[in-house]
């Protein structure tokens, strides 16, 4: 039983992320087993969304999507790196035209 429990907590958490272009805000909520993390932002602070690159030693990367505000705060919006860039840069994509950003240069694979 414990093992599962040990398990369970290795879990990534679930991230929601919402838009309001009504408010003026975004909320990044953070939810696993032992509780939850909301923080709220204004969509005005939002600068640039753009992919992480992260290269391991196999020459392969991992991407996770990240928000850069007015501050020089960066928000990731997970804590983890994944692969699946195609599928990651068109989130990017729709962000940034949600956002009103110019398209970033290049959107094929690295």
């Amino acid at each position: 039983m414990l093992a599962v429990g040990g398990g369970l907590a290795l879990l990534p958490p679930v991230v929601d992320v919402e838009f309001d272009r009504t408010n003026g805000t975004w909320t990044l909520q953070r939810r696993n087993l032992f509780g939850h993390n909301k923080q709220e932002y204004r969509l005005r602070d939002i600068t640039d969304v753009f992919l992480e690159i992260n290269p391991d030693s196999d020459g392969e990367s991992t991407y996770r999507l990240v928000i850069q505000l007015a501050s020089g705060e960066t928000v990731p919006l997970r804590h983890y790196y994944s692969s699946g860039y195609r599928g990651k840069q068109q989130v990017v994509e729709g962000l940034r035209q949600f956002l009103q950003l110019p398209p970033t240069s290049d959107s094929s694979d690295p």
